[in-house]
């Protein structure tokens, strides 16, 4: 099934176009309706294939309460054309490029309490030692795979951010 793609002349970009349907408009000579007709679609089309990466990573975003798949959003901080697909949460950070080994002391009470699942019991230590976690790098692989499918045009106005402002494509 052919993709949708919008198209002014033949095989130009839509940088191109908006340039010279913006142009037109500045000028004040013709092109007021049909330029933001065809800004407007173009725009419509990268809104939605800005949401289908957003599902595609809500879907491979390995969570067991949900909150790390519900933080994915899609924002639109720049320029009309240009999407930021994103979650900011400290946790995705974690889960893309992992953590190393580290020690881990209590900072608001005197032992660190919780539970926990390889005894099965409520337990309190002074310290704890994490063994660290792997990288996953999930959010790459599925950003990477989906806009490179994509048409250049829509590769170069969405983009994947995540926690700390990490740009990732």
């Amino acid at each position: 099934m052919p993709r949708e793609r919008f198209s002014f002349g033949g095989s130009t970009s839509f940088g191109d176009v908006q340039r010279t349907l913006g142009s037109f408009g500045r000028q004040g000579g013709y092109g007021g309706f049909w330029s933001n007709y065809a800004v407007g679609r173009e725009k419509s089309n990268l809104y939605n294939r800005a949401h289908a990466l957003l599902r595609e990573l809500q879907e491979a975003t390995p969570e067991k309460s949900g909150e790390t798949k519900a933080a994915w959003e899609v924002n639109s901080p720049g320029q009309y054309t240009l999407f930021e697909v994103r979650n900011d949460l400290p946790k995705i950070h974690w889960l893309e490029f992992g953590v190393p080994t580290h020690d881990i002391y209590p900072t608001r009470a005197s032992h660190l309490r919780f539970f926990w699942e390889k005894v099965g019991k409520w337990v309190s230590l002074d310290m704890v030692e994490h063994p660290g976690m792997r990288p996953l790098g999930f959010v790459r692989s599925v950003a990477r795979g989906f806009l490179n499918a994509e048409p250049k045009s829509i590769r170069q106005a969405i983009s994947v951010v995540i926690f700390d402002d990490i740009r990732i494509v």
